[in-house]
């Protein structure tokens, strides 16, 4: 019998898994399935997966690579929160759920993406000082005064209609010209001066599609 879905914290805190490798059948993987896992360094994920449940990968601190096929179509909140050793995590632009920041505090996360499915992205970058490319989707619309001195290259999905603040409680709003995102050097340039300023990047939203955690056992 094929194995299709891997429990919920069936291998938590396993100190002998150096690397894992999914086969095909496998869609499903449970909450923190492999969380604090020491001493795991790769993850080669199934080409069919379609979800990964909270905290499926937290904590494994020597984790180094991670691909993520484009078949996810949901994923968890904190999924490799203190990962510290990832460098890049991309995530399949169109996928319809993305829990939360799935990579808060990884120290040494250098390109990340902002999938569609995604508006308040007001903490994402919390906890990431080498964050150097970002790739930001269409339904973006908040950025804080975050750290992001190093970055260089910021990827806008919708270049028009951006505001900037000082504070949500500052009736004073500055429109931010669609010229300041029409190459990623420029974009990433803006965001750094937002920042260095105090002020806050925003774009008036109906709706926030951001959700702090995601029940996929159900």
């Amino acid at each position: 019998k094929e194995v299709t879905a891997i429990d919920k914290e069936v291998f938590k805190d396993n100190k002998f898994i150096k690397s894992v490798k999914f086969n095909k059948s496998v869609r499903f993987i449970g909450e923190s399935a492999f969380e604090n896992c020491a001493y795991l360094r790769e993850i080669v994920l199934s080409e069919n997966i379609v979800a990964i449940a909270n905290c499926a990968f937290k904590n494994c601190r020597r984790l180094e690579r991670i691909a993520i096929p484009k078949s996810l179509i949901a994923a968890g909140f904190e999924l490799f929160n203190g990962c510290d050793n990832i460098l890049e995590c991309i995530f399949p632009m169109d996928m319809n759920y993305l829990g939360g920041s799935p990579y808060t505090f990884c120290k040494n996360l250098k390109k990340v993406n902002i999938p569609h499915c995604v508006s308040d992205t007001s903490h994402w970058f919390c906890g990431m000082p080498n964050i150097e490319e970002i790739i930001i989707g269409e339904n973006a619309s908040r950025f804080p005064p975050l750290d992001l001195h190093r970055l260089t290259l910021a990827t806008f999905s919708v270049k028009a209609g951006w505001k900037s603040m000082k504070n949500f409680f500052d009736p004073d709003e500055e429109e931010i010209s669609e010229s300041n995102f029409t190459t990623p050097k420029k974009a990433a340039l803006t965001l750094k001066k937002l920042a260095k300023d105090g002020k806050t990047l925003f774009r008036p939203s109906d709706s926030m599609s951001f959700d702090y955690w995601l029940d996929l056992t159900k």
